[in-house]
């Protein structure tokens, strides 16, 4: 299988006959940070692409036949935008049905790392573990559009797998019992 990390950019920038090229020199599926579908926290991240933009890439991968692993990081958004971080991340994904959709956890490397991104953003505080789980749950109860929902990476503090939306109930139910 041959795949490649991919920012909204460089998906916009090629032709559809370019991207059908790749698809038929084997590439099979691209990962596309979404990261939050706020504009303003994208903005903030300097993430380089509006939601508008990132639906379109990756709108634009799939009629060239190439699926795409779509990610977005719980937490980003911080506890005052934490509801317009779920709101606008949803808005996205039901816009373009990634075949994937991974939530990560933001995490800060104490230190240097954690002092620069707070001193980046006055006020911002990472959501706690409650919080983030209420994220999740705002996701994967959002997401009208079929994904497969994946939070399985080392940072996240409950491990979900489901094919949405035939398996939200089920899903809700594991996030509301942690």
């Amino acid at each position: 299988r041959v795949t490649a990390y991919a920012q909204p950019s460089n998906i916009l920038r090629k032709s559809h006959e370019e991207l059908r090229s790749l698809k038929e020199a084997g590439l099979t599926m691209v990962y596309v940070g979404i990261e939050s579908g706020d504009a303003a926290i994208l903005k903030q991240i300097e993430k380089g692409a509006t939601p508008e933009e990132i639906a379109a890439s990756i709108r634009k991968s799939q009629e060239a036949d190439i699926d795409v692993s779509a990610t977005v990081l719980l937490g980003l958004g911080g506890r005052k935008d934490s509801a317009a971080h779920v709101a606008g991340t949803v808005e996205v994904v039901n816009q373009c049905s990634p075949r994937y959709t991974s939530a990560l956890t933001l995490m800060l490397l104490e230190g240097a790392h954690e002092e620069r991104y707070r001193s980046s953003y006055p006020g911002w505080e990472l959501p706690d573990i409650p919080e983030l789980l209420l994220e999740v749950r705002g996701l994967v109860d959002g997401i009208s559009v079929p994904t497969t929902f994946r939070a399985n990476h080392a940072s996240n503090y409950l491990t979900i797998k489901a094919e949405l939306p035939q398996d939200r109930e089920k899903t809700l139910s594991r996030i509301d019992h942690a």
